[in-house]
C-alpha cells in the first residue's frame, strides 16, 4: 500500500494495481466563500485513478467544481464510490456527469483489487467512513465521522465493532463550523476535538495516525475570527507526541509514504508553517453576492410551501418564529410557517441570529442550505437559546435534504442513541 496526500480530506491509495482517491477538493472556496484551502493541493494525474470514493455531501468533501474538473477523455474508467441514501441525489447527479457509480452496502466487504477489500459504515450525521484492508495494512478513513469523546463510549464501541483494530487512522482534527465570539468556547472546543481524537486512538489501536480532513480555514471577513483557537496540524502533532498512543505521520500535497516506513515530519511542518502564516494575515475578498429583501421574501414563500408540503406535521405543530439580523443589508426581518420573512424593525441585538443575504438565499432555496450557513461559521448569534429558533428549521430543511421526515428522522435517531447505550 503507497499513500498520497492531495489535500484536505483528499489522500490517494495505490494498493495491488488499483488507485483510489478520496474527496477531492483541488481548489477554490466553498460553503459560501467560507473555506479555503490552507495549501495549494497537488495535481492528479486522472488517467491512473480507478475510484474515487465521496464520504458525504458537505462541499469541502463532494466538491462539485473539482469533480467537473475532471478531463471527459478519462471519466469512462472512473468508478465513484458512495454510501447507499434514501434520495439517491449524489448517484443520479455523478451519472448525469457520465460517471459509473458503484453504492456500497453498509458493513460489507467488497474485493476491489486481488488480496484488497474495502468497507464502509454510516453515521446519523450523513458522514460515512471507509476501511481499505490489502492484508498486511488496514487504513481507516475515517473523516468527519461524529465519534465523540470517553463521556460518550457506547458511541466509539459501536465503530469498534463494526470496523476493529486498523493499522493506519485518519481523521479530522480541527473544529469545522461557528462556535460564536467567546474565546472560553472556542478553547474547549478545539481541545475536545483533539480529546475525540484520542479516544479513537485508543479503542481502535492504529500504529499511525494521518491528521486529515481540517486542512482548511476560515477564509471570509465574516469568521475569520473563528480560526484564533482551531487546532492547527501543529497542535495535532505535538498533542499524539505527548500521549504516546500512536505515531504521527504528518503529510503535505504531493508527499506520498509507505506504511511502517520512516517518514520525517519536519519537511510537511516546514512548508505548512509557511502556509499557516500566510493564510492567516487577513481574509480573502469579499465576493459574496447580496439579494434584496423582495427578492429573499418571495423564496420565503416558496420554501414556506416546499418544507410544509415534505413534513406534513409542520401544518399542526408550527416551530415558532425566528428573527434575523440581515448582516450585509443592516436590516431585521422575521421568518416563520404562517408569512415567511416578514419585514420588521428589530434592533440588531435582541435578533436571534445574524447571517448575510446570500446565506438566507441558500438556506431558502436548498435543503442544505441552512446547515452549510451553520458550517460555513458566517453565522452569529448571541446565545445558544437564541440560534435554536433558527436551527429547527435548518435541522428540518437538512433532514429532508437526506430523504427523510421530520418527525420521523427525530425519533428515529433518538431510538437508536438509547439502544446503542444499551447494548454498547
Amino acid at each position: 500500500m503507497k499513500i498520497k496526500f492531495i489535500n484536505h480530506a483528499s489522500v490517494l491509495i495505490s494498493v495491488n494495481g488499483v488507485n483510489l482517491i478520496s474527496d477531492p477538493w483541488l481548489f477554490g472556496s466553498t460553503f459560501y466563500d467560507g473555506w479555503s484551502l490552507i495549501s495549494k493541493s497537488c495535481q492528479v494525474d486522472w488517467g491512473k485513478i480507478d475510484y474515487v470514493w465521496i464520504s458525504h455531501e458537505h462541499p469541502d468533501h463532494f466538491h462539485v467544481p473539482s469533480i467537473k474538473s475532471i478531463p471527459e477523455k478519462y471519466k469512462a474508467n472512473i468508478t465513484f464510490l458512495y454510501q447507499s441514501t434514501m434520495d439517491n441525489k449524489v448517484n443520479n447527479w455523478l451519472k448525469s456527469q457520465s460517471f459509473k457509480v458503484k453504492l456500497l452496502p453498509n458493513l460489507k466487504k467488497i474485493k476491489i483489487a486481488p488480496n484488497v477489500l474495502i468497507k464502509s459504515g454510516k453515521t446519523p450525521q450523513d458522514d460515512s467512513w471507509l476501511l481499505i484492508d490489502d492484508g498486511k495494512t488496514k487504513f481507516l478513513n475515517l473523516n468527519d465521522c461524529e465519534t465523540k469523546s470517553k463521556q460518550f463510549k457506547f458511541i466509539m464501541k459501536k465503530f469498534a465493532k463494526e470496523i476493529g483494530r486498523v493499522d493506519i487512522l485518519a481523521s479530522q482534527f480541527g473544529f469545522a463550523s461557528y462556535l460564536g465570539y467567546n474565546q472560553t468556547i472556542r478553547k474547549k472546543s478545539a481541545q475536545s476535538v483533539l480529546d475525540k481524537v484520542d479516544y479513537q486512538i485508543e479503542v481502535l489501536k492504529p500504529k499511525y495516525y494521518i491528521p486529515f480532513a481540517s486542512f482548511s480555514y476560515f477564509s471570509h471577513k465574516e469568521n475569520f475570527l473563528q480560526n484564533k483557537e482551531n487546532n492547527s496540524v501543529f497542535d495535532v502533532h505535538d498533542f499524539l507526541l505527548k500521549k504516546r498512543r500512536t505515531l504521527p505521520v504528518v503529510l503535505y500535497p504531493g508527499d506520498t509514504w509507505i506504511p511502517n516506513k520512516f517518514h520525517n515530519n519536519n519537511f510537511a511542518l516546514e512548508k505548512y508553517k509557511k502556509d499557516y502564516n500566510n493564510a492567516f494575515q487577513k481574509p480573502l475578498n469579499d465576493k459574496t453576492k447580496k439579494y434584496n429583501l423582495n427578492f429573499l421574501k418571495q423564496k420565503s414563500l416558496e420554501y414556506k410551501e416546499k418544507i410544509i408540503k415534505k413534513n406534513v406535521f409542520l401544518k399542526i405543530f408550527k416551530p415558532k418564529a425566528t428573527t434575523i439580523w440581515v448582516k450585509d443589508l443592516k436590516k431585521s426581518i422575521k421568518f416563520d410557517l404562517k408569512d415567511g420573512i416578514t419585514f420588521v424593525k428589530i434592533s440588531r441585538k435582541y435578533c436571534d441570529i445574524e447571517m448575510a443575504s446570500d446565506l438566507i438565499f441558500g438556506w431558502l432555496n436548498f435543503d442544505y442550505g441552512g446547515a452549510s450557513a451553520y458550517i460555513s461559521a458566517r453565522i452569529s448569534y448571541n446565545n445558544n437559546k437564541a440560534y435554536r429558533s433558527a436551527y429547527k428549521y435548518f435541522y428540518i430543511s437538512n433532514g429532508n435534504n437526506r430523504g427523510e421526515t421530520w418527525p420521523w428522522f427525530v425519533f428515529k435517531r433518538r431510538i437508536k442513541a438509547r439502544l446503542l447505550k444499551t447494548f454498547y
